[in-house]
């Protein structure tokens, strides 16, 4: 009895290290998993070297007493992610910046590696008071809350600048514009840019006329004149050239059209250039001698510059207003030194203003527009006269719906942690400067 007690304690001992064994000469290295990987590590999962470059961690680990040594590095995370802590490291000097697997925490039993407690986020990012970095600030500062470089503002002193009164942040893009008069029914559109009429008719606008989602429903495309601004405003300022507008290019190529179409119509109108003599003219009925070159080219050049400065600066005689210019009504126009002589600034629209944010449009297709853009909180119509209005929403409008101070009905509730709508890393390097140049 003792005798066979001895061999099953034995065999129950040496089972386990003999099946260990097996498995790890057969390469089955599942078994020291403590839980499954990733739904995106899967393709991995059979081969732990892919991620586990140094062995043997957790153990150095342990005998260490070390939480920092890890298997996994960020290099080793880096061959398939192109993300990386450029945009932490300057802000955590003390506690460091930490590795990729200290958030990202695998053989967990997680689906997804990128859903976070907001414990990993709070370590840093609190009292909330005194980390104001994640909003845009539309009060007046405080002696302990003035904007700057050191308080993560890079993105938004790329697209938006402090007044030059101390009151709020202004939108810096260089352009006029004003949203509460093109939501007034008043609109004049053009059919003549879709057909053969002429007539006016009156329409009335609304935000989505103009701002369109994407492909993705998460975000909205960028404004384009031809789409969103010609039906209304045609750039008809060469009528008896062509009935066709002008494009809206830059100056270079607004001032080739312009040539052309000069060329053209004294080639066709001899009469009205300017110097021609009758000794020009044809004797023969019904025919023509083409104008003296030198004339046809002095009178081209001389309305060139006429027209062109209508379109590029304001009318001789009439108030420097963007309303009464062609180009400055919504562009500011410069002078230089070119052949052309003016320039106009890039407007430089922000495609998104914050970089670091997710944000799903569709998902908030119930909402209207003027609920979160607006001027003034609980507003019914957007009340917003200059393009220097920062029309984004407040923190207050999302908590709205996402917080423990949630106001709406219960059927909107929406969640609140923090990765719901943060992001630690940018999408691609250049997502804080993305600018769209119409």
């Amino acid at each position: 009895m003792h005798r066979c007690r001895r061999w099953v304690t034995l065999a129950c001992g040496l089972s386990p290290i003999a099946f260990v064994i097996v498995w790890t000469v057969g390469g089955y290295h599942s078994i020291y998993l403590s839980r499954g990987v990733a739904t995106s590590h899967l393709p991995a999962q059979a081969d732990c070297k892919s991620c586990h470059q140094t062995p043997w961690q957790p153990l150095v680990r342990l005998a260490r007493v070390d939480n920092d040594i890890r298997s996994v590095h960020d290099v080793d995370c880096q061959r398939c992610h192109r993300q990386n802590k450029q945009d932490h490291n300057s802000f955590a000097p003390a506690k460091g910046v930490p590795d990729c697997a200290v958030c990202h925490q695998e053989h967990r039993g997680f689906e997804r590696l990128t859903d976070h407690a907001d414990d990993f986020c709070t370590k840093c990012h609190s009292p909330f008071e005194q980390h104001p970095e994640f909003a845009v600030h539309r009060g007046r500062p405080t002696d302990s809350l003035e904007p700057s470089e050191a308080m993560m503002y890079r993105e938004l002193l790329a697209i938006a600048e402090y007044g030059p009164t101390p009151e709020k942040w202004m939108d810096k893009t260089a352009l006029h514009f004003n949203h509460q008069d093109h939501l007034k029914p008043l609109h004049t559109v053009w059919e003549k840019q879709m057909d053969a009429s002429d007539s006016p008719k009156t329409v009335q606008l609304q935000c989505a006329d103009c701002h369109q989602q994407d492909d993705t429903g998460l975000y909205m495309r960028p404004i384009v004149f031809e789409q969103h601004c010609q039906q209304c405003h045609p750039l008809r300022f060469s009528g008896k050239l062509s009935e066709q507008p002008l494009p809206h290019e830059t100056p270079d190529i607004v001032h080739g059209v312009l040539r052309d179409r000069l060329m053209a119509y004294a080639d066709d109108h001899p009469e009205e250039v300017v110097g021609a003599s009758p000794s020009t003219r044809s004797r023969l009925p019904n025919k023509s001698t083409p104008t003296a070159p030198k004339d046809r080219w002095n009178w081209v050049e001389e309305e060139l510059r006429l027209i062109e400065s209508s379109v590029f600066q304001a009318v001789p005689g009439v108030s420097a207003s963007p309303k009464n210019n062609a180009c400055q009504k919504c562009h500011f126009t410069t002078t230089d030194d070119s052949d052309i002589g003016f320039q106009i600034q890039s407007p430089s629209i922000p495609v998104r203003w914050f970089a670091h944010s997710r944000f799903d449009h569709s998902a908030h297709r119930d909402v209207s527009c003027i609920e979160c853009h607006h001027v003034v909180p609980g507003a019914t119509s957007l009340e917003s006269t200059s393009v220097k209005d920062i029309l984004m929403p407040e923190l207050n409008v999302c908590q709205s719906c996402h917080g423990a101070t949630r106001t709406v009905p219960t059927q909107r509730y929406g969640r609140q942690n923090c990765v719901e709508c943060h992001q630690y890393h940018h999408v691609h390097e250049s997502s804080a400067t993305d600018v769209q140049s119409e």
